[in-house]
């Protein structure tokens, strides 16, 4: 019977059937401003709608004459390469990705790349040069699904997010990083090193912005 209702699941849905249905108690990880907890489903609604008009609406960044001035002048860092990455680069990018990460909107994790590195990166060494040439990043790589996960650090009543990024994405991401991974070396302080990653995203972002 359990064998009938599997196939043709999904993953996560799978998971999900095989562990049995678990009721989570209402307002238990979910907390007002105030700190009390919410105790109803309208109020869990409304504390999101909160959070998320807060966290996804910000004013935009005052522009700098004197970044931009400074950016202008600065010479032309010819270590870095600007050459299409080649096979070698992939195949490394798609290694360094990390196990156990949930998967991206088309339900791709890290596993599933690695179990067929060969054929992947081969598929890649297409797509990435086409984007590294035409500066155009697939709508699929920048995609990303914004869950509600309390890690049990913050404040409940942050309410707090994560972003569940696509995969593939990630592993452009990490072909940009490994390029600039010395810069970031030689500027960077020691606590700044765990936003290396973000870094090569946001600058997988701005290929779709230039």
């Amino acid at each position: 019977m359990v064998g009938e209702k599997c196939q043709g699941l999904k993953p996560w849905c799978l998971s999900r059937l095989l562990s049995g249905n678990r009721k989570q108690v209402a307002g238990s990880f979910i907390h007002k401003f105030n700190g009390s907890p919410c105790v109803s489903e309208e109020e869990i609604l409304e504390r999101r709608r909160q959070h998320f008009i807060s966290a996804l609406n910000h004013r935009p960044g005052s522009p700098s004459d004197e970044l931009d001035n400074e950016a202008a002048l600065s010479p032309v860092d010819t270590s870095v390469s600007t050459d299409k990455p080649p096979m070698a680069e992939v195949f490394a990018a798609i290694k360094s990705l990390r196990n156990g990460r949930a998967a991206g909107p088309r339900g791709i994790s890290p596993e599933l790349l690695k179990c067929a590195i060969h054929p992947v990166a081969h598929s890649f060494s297409f797509n990435i040069p086409n984007v590294w040439r035409t500066g155009k990043v697939p709508v699929d790589w920048k995609d990303g699904i914004i869950v509600i996960l309390y890690k049990g650090k913050e404040p409940k009543s942050e309410c707090s997010n994560s972003t569940l990024l696509s995969v593939p994405g990630k592993v452009f991401a990490h072909v940009i990083l490994a390029r600039i991974q010395t810069i970031l070396d030689m500027t960077h302080t020691p606590q700044q090193s765990g936003f290396d990653a973000i870094l090569a995203v946001r600058l997988c972002q701005r290929f779709t912005m230039s």
